[in-house]
């Protein structure tokens, strides 16, 4: 899978969906506004988890 934010978005939505067989107990975000905030939160940070420079 690409980790894209459309991808990101359906997972978030419903794990079930892109990893059905997954063990992770997520039951989902169904707010679509939730969904996006969480992302653009996500986003704030690089690659190596560290907070993204301003």
């Amino acid at each position: 899978k690409v980790w894209d934010l459309a991808t990101l978005d359906d997972y978030i939505e419903n794990p079930k969906h892109l990893a059905p067989k997954g063990k992770m107990a997520f039951a989902g975000i169904k707010s679509g506004d939730d969904r996006k905030d969480l992302i653009a939160y996500l986003a704030t940070f690089g690659a190596d988890g560290k907070p993204a420079a301003k």
